[in-house]
Parts: C-alpha cells; sequence; structure tokens
C-alpha cells in the first residue's frame, strides 16, 4: 500500500473516518464498505481523505484516487439496485423450490440493505438536489392545472423542461463527480 495510506478494515473505521464530513453509524458505514469491497475495490484513508483502489487489476499496484463518501454511498445504492433487479429476474426463472428459497433469501438481504442505503441516499447532496426537482415538478403540475391546462399538456411541458435540466445537470456534474460503476 502506498506510504501514508491506511486500509478502511470495517464499517467503524469507515464512519469514524468520515465523521466530520457525513455522520452515519458502524452499520450503515459496514453496508457501504460490504458493497465498495464486493464490487472489487478498497478503501483507505490518508491526512484525512477517503481513497478507493481499484483491486481486481493488481492488488499489489492499486491506483489511488480520492473518493468522497456521497459517491461511495451512490455507487452501493446503485449496485444494490442492479443486483435486487438481478435477482428478481433470477427468481423469475427458478424452477426448483431450494433455488428459488436461497434466490428469495439473498433478495431480502438486498432489501433490507436498500432501506438503510435509501436513508444514506437521501441524505447525500443527490437526494437533496432529487427532492428539490421532485418538488420543481409537483410545483410545475400545479401551476400548469391552475392555468387551465389538461394534465397531458402539463406532462408534456414538463418533460421539455426536464430534458432541458438533464442536459444542465449532466454539464455541471461532469467535471465534479469523481469515481466509476461497474
Amino acid at each position: 500500500m502506498e506510504t501514508g495510506m491506511r486500509a478502511v478494515q470495517d464499517g467503524s473505521g469507515l464512519a469514524a473516518l468520515v465523521a466530520d464530513a457525513f455522520a452515519m453509524t458502524d452499520e450503515e458505514a459496514g453496508i457501504v464498505l460490504g458493497y465498495v469491497e464486493g464490487h472489487g475495490y478498497a478503501l483507505a484513508a490518508k491526512d484525512g481523505s477517503l481513497y478507493r483502489g481499484d483491486v481486481c487489476g493488481q492488488p499489489e499496484d492499486i491506483s489511488w484516487e480520492e473518493y468522497d463518501i456521497e459517491d461511495a454511498i451512490d455507487d452501493a445504492y446503485e449496485w444494490n439496485f442492479a443486483m435486487m433487479q438481478d435477482s428478481e429476474r433470477l427468481m423469475e426463472k427458478l424452477e426448483s423450490p431450494e433455488d428459488y428459497q436461497v434466490a428469495s433469501e439473498s433478495y431480502k438481504e438486498l432489501c433490507s440493505d436498500e432501506k438503510i442505503l435509501d436513508g444514506l441516499f437521501d441524505r447525500t447532496r443527490y437526494g437533496k438536489e432529487l427532492e428539490e426537482m421532485a418538488v420543481r415538478i409537483a410545483g410545475a403540475i400545479i401551476s400548469s392545472l391552475g392555468e387551465g391546462k389538461d394534465i397531458d399538456s402539463a406532462v408534456g411541458q414538463l418533460k421539455e423542461g426536464l430534458a432541458g435540466m438533464r442536459e444542465d445537470t449532466v454539464k455541471k456534474e461532469a467535471g465534479t463527480r469523481k469515481g466509476r460503476c461497474r
């Protein structure tokens, strides 16, 4: 490991490391760390900052990048969602009751993680932006209906506006968001 880097070993270590930036319990941090590690990454600390390294390539030669805890939460949230979708598709195909039971138990664990990750996500800047966008959308629909427009034209107008907002958001985030998803 690079000089000065300390590996994040468990949820309590991650929670303590990010406590000033983002308060979370040891359990919450352990879930985030589990998803990060489960997707081939390691977390480490150096000079009070969080770093992520890809351990899928050459574990002895990890390339570290600074990593924001809110990005880690967002990534874990997305990975959980993808794993839930995969589990649902698998359960639809299984014919053996025993295999279905095993897959169902795994799915229940993912659902339990989802509740915790959802609560964490809501507290991130991404969750707050999403909440603000939902409030603006609801306000725009109510305003359009108040102007005498029918629901179909109000929704059509919103779709056009949202397409523009999405382009602006993508351009704004292109230079600010670090990390990648697998």
